[in-house]
């Protein structure tokens, strides 16, 4: 196994994993496979209990520590048979699961003591009670950021049972490089479509809202059975996990994570608690220029790595320099960095024509970052970002 870091943006990447020759980009969708459920055409990772001569990458789960599979010639990896205790039970048995799991390239981690996971030698690390951890924000955010810290940049974390389109961006924002389908099966089954902006029942769409190969042939999403429906929310989660790609090559996770996370209450919380209690992790994984334009447009852009650092070395680096004995505060500009702006050059025009201009301080007053001395107009973020411009102050 093979994993290499091609982009980076934020915790957030895009990697190659070369296993038995065979090659996949992360973030991907590991695909379930059973008798009853295919996967779908465009799988490149599948995940199942009887695995057969494929093309794609095949898994095979070896079931649990009390009931352990026949190991089949036809799968690459295994994932180890393992003891997973329920998350709420007390750390003596989350303890005792991390010692007695069996460790090969993959590892099932049941939650709690990421700290005893330094030593693993796997590649991969699975979080065997997602599903329980996640919809408590505080709890989830704080066990992604741990393991994250305790196994190190280059081993791959594996979310199952959660994604969907809505937290897709904000997941991989976290750190984690693959995730699985079992939202898109278990909507299908409940006769819910997936959309980007949220999940819809199917008998609340009356017009029809997508022409993906499972949608085109239909006249109306109602009409869609569980096969056809498990179809359109691959192809969904598919989509989204392109578009997540994408905005990573180009420098765009975070614009894209606080896009999706308006459609969900529990993404902006999980999103605020990551931001407020694991600003650290953030800002060391966050590089200190882009060439891309920063786009602030909510009030979580305010709370954004490159912000807050700014604003934190502005007030704990700067020094005013001595001869400035002026202070002179001037509004912000819409072209950066402000001294090319019009208002700006008629600013410096006329200050040029005072006696002793070198003893005025400039001050430009700007949101989102504070206060912005002149002398560092030019310094990322401020040489180059965006907000809406209303005339409100």
């Amino acid at each position: 196994m093979q994993f290499e870091v091609k982009k980076r943006d934020g915790p957030g990447r895009i990697a190659t994993l070369t296993i038995n020759g065979k090659k996949i980009v992360t973030p991907n969708i590991v695909y379930l496979g059973s008798k009853n459920i295919k996967p779908p055409k465009h799988a490149e990772i599948v995940i199942t209990k009887n695995p057969s001569k494929r093309d794609f990458i095949q898994i095979q789960n070896l079931g649990s520590f009390f009931h352990q599979s026949k190991q089949s010639k036809n799968a690459e990896f295994t994932t180890p048979a393992s003891l997973i205790y329920p998350y709420s039970l007390p750390d003596e048995f989350h303890i005792f699961s991390i010692k007695e799991n069996k460790s090969n390239k993959w590892f099932i981690w049941t939650g709690k003591r990421a700290d005893l996971l330094k030593n693993k030698k796997s590649n991969v690390f699975i979080l065997a009670n997602a599903t329980s951890i996640y919809p408590k924000s505080k709890e989830f955010i704080e066990t992604i950021v741990s393991l994250r810290e305790n196994i190190g940049y280059q081993k791959i974390v594996y979310l199952p049972g959660v994604a969907n389109p809505s937290n897709l961006a904000l997941l991989t924002y976290l750190g984690i490089d693959l995730f699985d389908n079992t939202q898109a099966i278990l909507a299908a089954r409940k006769k819910i479509f997936f959309s980007n902006i949220g999940n819809l029942k199917t008998n609340e769409i009356d017009q029809k809202i997508c022409n993906c190969p499972a949608c085109k042939p239909v006249k109306n999403h109602s009409e869609m059975g569980f096969e056809k429906l498990l179809q359109h929310n691959n192809y969904a989660l598919h989509n989204e996990l392109n578009l997540v790609r994408n905005m990573i090559k180009n420098a765009r996770l975070r614009e894209l994570v606080e896009i999706r996370c308006r459609n969900k209450p529990e993404l902006v919380e999980k999103l605020r608690i990551l931001e407020k209690n694991h600003y650290k992790y953030l800002e060391e994984r966050t590089p200190i220029y882009r060439k891309t334009v920063l786009t602030a447009t909510t009030l979580d852009s305010l709370n954004r790595p490159e912000i807050v650092r700014f604003r934190k070395r502005v007030l704990e680096r700067y020094e005013k320099p001595v001869f400035k004995k002026i202070l002179l505060l001037l509004p912000c500009s819409a072209r950066k960095p402000y001294r090319f702006s019009k208002s700006h050059k008629l600013f410096r025009e006329t200050l040029n024509k005072v006696k002793n201009s070198a003893i005025i301080h400039e001050l430009i007053i700007t949101s989102p970052l504070g206060i912005v001395p002149r002398e560092l107009d030019i310094v990322y973020p401020a040489n180059s970002y965006d907000i809406p411009v209303t005339g409100y102050w």
